[in-house]
């Protein structure tokens, strides 16, 4: 597609019906009335193409019924952490991006822009001038580090390297993961942590039938890893996976431990915690895998290390073994579970570790930013400036960037939907500037001559799965940028 920093206070949030002041004008002429509204319908820009602008685009289109919105990706391809970050052998989940692009596309308000990316081609200042309002939803990209020595060890890699690599993403097609050794390491237990164990330990004839990369399927085929090892600091109620990555694993061919032991796995085993019911289905979830895979004769192993956190990554020039220090938890003074080092402490080798401890967003110029938190600031999607604390007119914001790098795909349709409902209110309060009359397209097409629309992707998306109906496979991606552009441009 993958640092715990201090967050600023901001004041209490406004309601989405709430009169939002606003202290500097983007531009003179402002949408004061319904007969000025009407002969000058909403124009949004939406940058970023993946579940949460997709989601944002729709309920824009679907609220609004006269507003147009033209939706930015820096990628050829919409799709975002659908097509990039969701596992391959998961490839049901990929089919909300036609879904919604459909319903966008059937309202003929909607454009697609691929492959402009927002800051190089086009400033925020150029989208303020152009639209009433900009919603940015290009998520959080960058991995946050384990702040331990070690880490830039040859070896050593972020698991959202490793899963842009498999998906096909074009920054990440040229790596190379060295795949010889008998066991990995993956710090960090939430899905991505999983969806990369689930991987490494996958048999080729599984992958196959996938839509994973030409180049990973074609590595992971004469992989010689047989075992994955999920390092968490805290315990089994306290892991970020879902509990639907656990029962999927059950598909996996491989046999599954913990350095637990079933009966750990109750909720009150290691702090006076009331179980809540997500950890519940999630211990049953960890119990229930646990006992399929007793009578499990592979060759693959699993095995979750709880209550361990990593202190140093050992090696020369490239990783060794990593030390881990055992972890005993306990409660906060924010009441949340919090693991406390001890003295224990032991050596795992490995020549390959993987980083899945989280993600960080990044900044756009123009934009505030909280450095801290690695966010855009806002209060109910509204951009707000650190300093003044007040409401930056016109700008918004949803999805990672907005909230953090937290919740699954479907979390973002909600966090949309406050978002638009406080534009909406702000646009049909008078409190967005008018834009103005040129169309920014022209703009689009002298500084990027390669921009997609989505008649474009069409042709891409129609190409891959030609490719892959051949072998078999949902699709065979397009894993360059040139490619995409190539196949867009043929009659």
């Amino acid at each position: 597609m993958p640092v715990a920093k201090r967050a600023r206070s901001t004041p209490s949030s406004p309601s989405a019906a709430s009169p939002v002041t606003c202290t500097r004008t983007r531009r003179s002429t402002p949408a004061t009335s319904t007969t000025s509204m009407n002969n000058n319908s909403l124009r949004a820009a939406v940058v970023g193409a993946g579940p949460s602008g997709i989601y944002t685009t729709v309920e824009i289109l679907n609220r609004s019924p006269h507003a147009r919105v033209d939706l930015y990706d820096l990628l050829p391809t919409p799709g975002g952490l659908v097509r990039y970050g969701v596992a391959p052998d998961h490839h049901d989940r990929r089919n909300l991006i036609s879904v919604y692009l459909r319903k966008a596309l059937a309202t003929g308000r909607f454009r697609y822009c691929g492959n402009v990316e927002v800051g190089k081609h086009i400033s925020v200042a150029e989208l303020d001038r152009h639209y009433h309002a900009a919603v940015y939803a290009h998520g959080a990209s960058d991995d946050r580090s384990l702040g331990v020595p070690g880490e830039n060890l040859l070896g050593v890699h972020a698991a959202a390297e490793f899963v842009g690599w498999y998906n096909g993403h074009p920054d990440y097609t040229d790596m190379k993961f060295d795949l010889s050794g008998h066991r990995t390491v993956v710090i960090g237990n939430g899905n991505v942590a999983l969806d990369v164990a689930r991987i490494l330990l996958q048999r080729p004839h599984a992958l196959i039938r996938t839509d994973i990369s030409e180049h990973a399927l074609e590595a992971l085929t004469t992989s010689k890893i047989r075992e994955v090892i999920i390092v968490g600091r805290r315990g089994p109620h306290q892991a970020s996976y879902t509990a639907s990555e656990l029962i999927a694993l059950r598909e996996l061919d491989a046999a599954v431990h913990t350095n637990l032991g079933d009966p750990e796995l109750r909720p009150d085993r290691h702090v006076a915690e009331a179980p809540t019911y997500a950890s519940v289905v999630k211990a049953k979830a960890m119990s229930d895998l646990l006992r399929a895979s007793q009578q499990s004769r592979s060759d693959r192993q699993l095995t979750f290390q709880f209550l361990t956190s990593p202190v140093a990554i050992l090696g020369t020039d490239r990783v060794e073994s990593v030390r881990l220090v055992s972890n005993t938890l306990g409660i906060g003074p924010d009441r949340t579970v919090v693991a406390h080092a001890t003295t224990e402490s032991q050596t795992l080798q490995t020549d390959l570790v993987f980083k899945s401890v989280g993600y960080r967003g990044r900044r756009i110029n123009g934009l505030p930013f909280d450095q801290v938190r690695a966010v855009i600031p806002s209060r109910r999607g509204r951009i707000i400036d650190l300093d003044t604390e007040s409401t930056v007119p016109g700008h918004y914001v949803t999805g990672w960037i907005k909230r953090g790098p937290s919740g699954v795909i479907g979390t973002n349709k909600a966090c949309a939907k406050e978002t638009v409902a406080s534009l909406l209110h702000d646009y049909e309060a008078g409190l967005l500037a008018a834009p103005g009359t040129s169309d920014i397209a022209s703009l689009r097409a002298v500084r990027q001559p390669d921009q997609i629309s989505l008649e474009d992707w069409s042709r891409i998306d129609r190409h891959e799965q030609r490719a892959g109906q051949s072998a078999g496979r949902p699709r065979r991606k397009l894993v360059t940028v040139a490619d995409m552009v190539a196949v867009a441009r043929r009659n």
